[in-house]
């Protein structure tokens, strides 16, 4: 036999015969300064609280969970499961996970599914042709590079597909939950943001995958003439304080024109004050829009 190996063995036996001499002397110790117990009960090492516990930030979920009114949506006819959707993302504790996309053409109740939701608290609207890097970071972040307070729960973005690219890199590292500031000449850096977006938008094109695949995408039909006016007298009943009867009628005026939600938002406006101009202003939709 190679001597070597017979060396080896008898190293490996001596330091193995030590570690457990070790062992056993630690444990004798520890049992010698244990405190006795009482018979039949049982040791538990404490664990720490789960404030203290440490997963990431914290196993501990953030205090930012709202719960929506019962009267949310309901002028908003039928999408039972969209609704459920928007509801549950927005009273949500996980921003990172609740980013919703709405897409559909004019006419399918994007923009009224976004008014609903500015009933929330810590919401804010912008629009996206007229959103800029600069403004969605100062709502999060200030001069000083710190996280505002006020900063929004849920922001809303109407006609995201017209954002301009730049912004809506912006947009991505917000819903990654991180704003990029730099403050006073020195290097930009990361502050940590917890918000749910939720956009809309007629089409996803211009739209980069990399920020379609952080959405949870809803794809709604065009509203029929008869949801049109069931949604107008909704809104305008429920909303506005109106009366059945005027409402039905601002909504059979606008509908019969081929108008939508904000323009019966607009006759109801006039209509309080001169109804004859309303009724004019509803029956010249079609050559206002071309339809």
């Amino acid at each position: 036999m190679d001597p070597s190996i017979v060396k080896n063995s008898i190293t490996y036996l001596v330091r193995g015969g030590i570690s457990l001499a070790v062992d056993e002397v630690k444990d004798r110790y520890r049992t010698k300064n244990r405190p006795e117990l009482p018979e039949g009960s049982l040791e538990f090492v404490p664990l720490p609280s789960l404030d203290d516990a440490r997963l990431g930030d914290s196993l501990a979920a953030p205090e930012t969970a709202v719960v929506a009114p019962e009267n949310l949506f309901d002028v908003v006819v039928g999408m039972q499961y969209e609704k459920n959707v928007l509801r549950k993302c927005a009273e949500s504790d996980r921003g990172i996970d609740s980013h919703v996309l709405i897409i559909g053409p004019p006419g399918s109740a994007k923009s009224l599914l976004l008014d609903e939701l500015k009933q929330l608290d810590g919401t804010h609207y912008v629009i996206g042709r007229t959103a800029t890097s600069a403004g969605l970071i100062a709502l999060f972040v200030d001069k000083e590079g710190n996280v505002r307070d006020d900063a929004p729960r849920i922001l809303l973005v109407d006609e995201i597909e017209k954002t301009d690219p730049g912004t809506l890199t912006t947009l991505h590292g917000i819903m990654d939950q991180h704003v990029t500031r730099a403050v006073g000449g020195k290097p930009a850096v990361d502050e940590p943001v917890d918000v749910r977006v939720i956009a809309a938008g007629n089409s996803t094109k211009g739209i980069p995958d990399s920020l379609l695949s952080r959405f949870w995408i809803l794809e709604l039909p065009a509203y029929t003439p008869a949801q049109r006016k069931e949604v107008i007298v909704e809104t305008l009943t429920k909303r506005r304080g109106m009366t059945p009867e005027d409402a039905n009628e601002i909504a059979d005026l606008v509908v019969k024109h081929g108008g939508d939600l904000r323009d019966a938002g607009q006759v109801a406006t006039r209509w309080q004050e001169d109804p004859e101009l309303a009724r004019d202003m509803a029956s010249r939709l079609g050559a206002k829009s071309g339809r």
